[in-house]
């Protein structure tokens, strides 16, 4: 019903916006063959389990609308899959996914109201395979207004609300979240500023009997933006203090960094770093927004609540005239007040403690060659380590870690303007220390896109 109902404001949407003049139009349809050597990621330790061989069929419509004049504007993704498995490891299955964003400007540069959706799966446990009976309907909807007064040519106050709605099939962490923000901005020069904000966000469990326990942060801390001929650099400085009901309040230092440096017209380099309270809610709206609806999106961080967040990211990019390098490096650590394994006092073989709290260290690597003017080759790799300090395996009664790696090669053919042929072959493999989520999976697949 949920997504039957979605698919009609989307069609009715559609219907009204398509009379605007201004409005730009685009879409793509695909065919995608696919074939897995272990389509249900069977661990290789699990006692008389094995990797089930499948072909899946997927066929994907996808359309975009833009408007990007006048008062009311408007981008709007919307992808339909229809998936099919040939052995019938899964059953056959209808993905709706949906990106989208308005701004109403109310009054330019002063007065704008934001509507934002995000609907699409993500993963019901994260400690398990992104198998499809591990995938769940999620959806994020936000909106809310922002305030902007200046006074004179060099100082500014911006205020910003949102109220956010996530809705989630299976689990119980669906939540609504309400943030203010409350910002100076003043400029020093033509190219540097500095700012002092400060921010509350609550965030409230929809299940009761989830014991999940409501949050609360507050962020104090001031910043400064500065930017040069061939570098950017910003810095904020401040303080975190969090509230739950399990965990009562907690307070620490706020830092975020990041500096790009572009070395030449076709290289640059970029460091960041924080130490923050955040939510999975606004996080998962951060990747939404990093760009269009993707073939697989599904986004990583399914569990709602307020966490403490420590991030170090490095990343360095190459080009060329045919080729193209890119490298990133990142190290993350969680640490969520409600997580489940911090009222547990007693680890059995019956009933395991199942934590939020991670630490992830990581790194992608990605090479594109362009043949001719047609055919292009890509080669990609990655490789983490997630520890999980709260969640204790029954067995060995140790802290669980998993290490994940795979490597991808891929062709691309344009056929035309408009006609698109794509081959992809990657190998996946997780080794963990936790009984039976060991797993290898061979994919290769052909797909075949049309769209403009």
């Amino acid at each position: 019903m949920f997504v039957r109902n979605t698919v009609l404001l989307f069609v009715v949407g559609f219907s009204v916006v398509s009379n605007v003049y201004a409005l730009q139009a685009n879409y793509q349809l695909s065919y995608q063959g696919e074939y897995s050597s272990n389509a249900k990621k069977s661990g290789a330790t699990t006692t008389n389990v094995q990797g089930v061989a499948d072909y899946l069929s997927v066929f994907r419509g996808e359309l975009g609308l833009k408007e990007a004049s006048g008062r009311f504007r408007y981008d709007v993704t919307s992808a339909m899959e229809l998936r099919h498995y040939a052995n019938g490891s899964y059953k056959p299955d209808a993905v709706l996914m949906l990106d989208a964003t308005s701004n109403w400007l109310i009054s330019p540069r002063r007065f704008e109201w934001t509507f934002e959706n995000y609907l699409g799966e993500s993963q019901i446990r994260v400690l398990n395979a992104n198998t499809p009976d591990n995938r769940q309907f999620t959806n994020t909807f936000v909106t809310g207004p922002s305030i902007t007064l200046r006074f004179g040519k060099t100082d500014n106050l911006v205020l910003n609300a949102r109220f956010s709605d996530d809705y989630e099939e299976v689990t119980n962490n669906a939540a609504q979240r309400a943030n203010a923000s409350l910002e100076w901005g003043h400029r020093i020069s033509l190219l540097s500023s500095i700012s002092a904000t400060i921010s509350s966000t609550e965030v409230k469990y929809k299940d009761l009997l989830s014991n999940r326990g409501d949050s609360k942060a507050l962020d104090a801390f001031i910043g400064f933006q500065t930017q040069r001929a061939r570098s950017t650099f910003s810095l904020d400085l401040g303080e975190s203090r969090g509230e739950s009901d399990r965990r009562g309040t907690t307070s620490n230092a706020l830092g975020r960094l990041a500096w790009a440096y572009q070395m030449s017209a076709s290289s640059q380099f970029s460091l960041s770093a924080a130490q923050e309270l955040t939510d999975s809610g606004r996080r998962r709206v951060a990747v939404a927004q990093q760009g269009a609806v993707v073939a697989n999106p599904v986004v990583q961080v399914a569990s709602s609540g307020v966490f403490e967040s420590r991030r170090l990211n490095f990343s360095f990019s190459q080009g060329w005239q045919t080729d193209s390098v890119n490298f990133s490096a990142y190290a993350e650590q969680q640490d969520y007040l409600n997580d489940p394994a911090d009222v547990a006092q007693v680890v059995t073989t019956v009933n395991k403690i199942s934590g939020r709290d991670s630490e992830v260290f990581g790194f992608d690597a990605s090479w594109s060659h362009s043949i001719n003017r047609r055919l292009d080759v890509a080669f990609n790799g990655s490789y983490s380590l997630s520890m999980y300090p709260t969640v204790l395996s029954p067995v060995s009664q140790t802290v669980r870690e998993d290490t994940n790696q795979s490597v991808g090669l891929s062709l691309q053919y344009q056929w035309g303007r408009f006609l698109a042929l794509t081959s992809n072959i990657s190998q996946s493999e997780r080794d963990s220390n936790e009984f039976g989520q060991d797993y290898q999976d061979t994919r290769f697949s052909v797909a075949v896109t049309y769209g403009r």
